[in-house]
């Protein structure tokens, strides 16, 4: 089932592809031509309808295809992707074939994108927006689609915040299961937006030579979205790097804190374990000595005293072995006073003030 507009007004009694037979449109007019999840049969229709390449029309039924652009002279055939809100909050992207000709375009979609739908919604109320060239019309499409992924990003920086809460907080096994599966995600939309860039940049040089000079003005624009959304997406592989490497860091720690405190527990019954070995050797010399009340209170005690005495040392010793100082000298901040071209770089000391260099 397809849809179709002219100069931006949704032509009703369109929807098969046979009944474009019935529009004609006039010189200067624009037929936009939308078809969502098309069967075989209508693929063909399409191709045989608009003069579509073989190779073109081999891309339209194999719809895993990545970002690009192919100029049949006649015809450009285009490949973009956009993002589309997923039930289980994984990142959804749909991919959006395009078909520029003389007085058309066509999009052909493998799923359902809430950003065309959109720009529909636009043209219902504004149909002048796609009364225009058909490069225009591809310019107004591209830029809905690229501004689709922002709230995605926002919603993945979402979820690397509260990633790395986790990691300072409670680091477990689902952290570091949540980590992975952003990196995932990060990756499968980096693979999509790199060669997306590119195809932009291609949009916008002079060889193309169905893109008018005007129209390239408007895609260097979403160009421009398209290099931002690249950049954040290498931002937060590096975020997340640094968020697994912090887990790894609280693991390590926290196996480190266990075995101190075993280290601890071990170190309390270290001289105890000698006493009672010592003095429970079955030697007539130490049986015949210790025999008394006197000396089973005088082993207790040497028992209760060697434990406080044995961790005052340790105490010690650690002390001396911090490589840390126990109080630290805060360095001034540098500040830039902006108030008066003349007054030159000022220096906030310890106590907050500023002070003239």
């Amino acid at each position: 089932m397809i849809r179709a507009r002219l100069d931006g007004r949704l032509l009703p009694d369109v929807h098969e592809v046979s009944d474009l037979d019935q529009v004609h449109p006039a010189a200067g007019q624009l037929l936009w031509v939308f078809c969502e999840a098309p069967a075989v049969a209508e693929v063909h229709a399409i191709a045989a309808r608009f003069d579509v390449h073989p190779l073109a029309v081999e891309d339209l039924l194999n719809s895993n295809q990545r970002p690009k652009l192919d100029d049949y002279g006649h015809q450009l055939f285009i490949v973009l992707f956009g993002a589309v809100p997923s039930d289980d909050g994984s990142i959804g992207l749909a991919e959006v074939h395009f078909l520029v000709g003389d007085g058309y375009l066509v999009t052909v979609t493998s799923a359902h994108v809430p950003a065309l739908d959109a720009l529909e919604q636009q043209l219902d109320l504004r149909s002048e927006l796609a009364a225009c060239a058909p490069d225009m019309l591809l310019y107004r499409v591209c830029d809905a689609l690229v501004d689709s992924v922002f709230p995605l990003l926002d919603h993945i920086g979402q979820q690397i915040d509260d990633v790395e809460d986790s990691v300072l907080q409670n680091p477990d096994r689902a952290t570091l299961r949540a980590i992975f599966e952003l990196k995932r995600d990060l990756l499968t939309l980096r693979h999509i937006t790199g060669p997306q860039r590119d195809l932009l940049q291609s949009l916008t040089s002079p060889r193309t030579e169905r893109v008018g000079k005007d129209t390239q003005l408007y895609l260097r624009d979403v160009y421009d979205h398209t290099v931002r959304i690249v950049d954040e997406v290498d931002t937060f592989r590096d975020l997340l790097s640094g968020s697994l490497d912090a887990y790894l860091t609280s693991i390590s720690n926290r196996l480190g804190e266990q075995t101190r405190r075993l280290t601890v527990v071990a170190t309390i019954f270290l001289p105890l374990t000698f006493l009672t070995g010592f003095f429970g050797m079955n030697f007539a010399f130490l049986v015949g000595h210790i025999a008394s009340t006197q000396s089973f209170f005088l082993g207790l005690s040497l028992m209760a005293v060697s434990v406080p005495t044995l961790v005052f040392i340790v105490t010690r010793l650690n002390r001396r072995a911090d490589p840390l100082p126990t109080e630290h000298t805060h360095r001034g901040r540098i500040r830039i006073s902006r108030s008066a071209p003349s007054a030159g770089p000022t220096v906030a000391d310890g106590s907050g003030k500023a002070i003239q260099p």
